[in-house]
């Protein structure tokens, strides 16, 4: 089975549950979801534990009155920002290059993360999961670390394959989705 025709089908399906999921919000079928829904959100509210997953995890948006879910959903806009900034920045790098045929990009970012874009697109999964704090949004935010993390890999191995001795050069200095020093303390086998 050929992984990335396997890797964009699981996309496909991914992202007709997340359209899927919005259009049964948006329909006549809401009411009886929330009428299902509503005594879980209550038990959930009634315990101290689990106060806050009833006051941030609804199934539609929320302004939260509590400064610190407030804040938190401050800091989802500014992950949501950066990591998309971070994209197009290492998005132009990698097509400059292209275009210019100036071969493999190892600068900028990329002489300290090989995978920066990947990275750059989970922080930016992260703050949507924040800015639209729905359960189904954390899964799929989860999966796609998933996925993104085997096309890295993936990527590595017909890196390697192409152009064995420089890229196992560049992954010697280079973390996969971290700075090697802080990815060597976080995760001491890592590449």
């Amino acid at each position: 089975m050929n992984t990335r025709k396997t890797l964009l089908g699981s996309a496909l399906v991914l992202y007709f549950v997340i359209a899927f999921e919005v259009l049964i919000m948006i329909s006549p079928f809401a009411g009886l979801f929330y009428s299902v829904f509503n005594p879980v959100l209550l038990k959930l509210a009634s315990n101290s534990v689990t106060r806050w997953l009833s006051a941030f995890y609804l199934p539609h948006m929320v302004l939260p009155q509590d400064d610190f879910l407030k804040f938190v959903r401050v800091m989802g806009s500014v992950l949501f920002l950066v990591g998309m900034t971070v994209f197009v920045v290492c998005a132009g790098q990698i097509y400059f290059a292209k275009f210019t045929k100036k071969g493999a990009v190892i600068g900028g970012l990329y002489s300290f993360i090989r995978h920066p874009q990947y990275l750059a697109l989970g922080v930016a999964g992260l703050g949507l999961s924040i800015l639209w704090p729905r359960f189904l949004t954390i899964v799929l935010w989860l999966i796609m670390t998933l996925i993104y993390y085997v096309l890295a890999k993936d990527e590595e191995r017909r890196m390697l394959k192409a152009h064995e001795m420089a890229y196992r050069a560049y992954m010697g200095k280079t973390g996969m989705f971290l700075p090697r020093g802080l990815e060597r303390f976080l995760i001491p086998t890592s590449n």
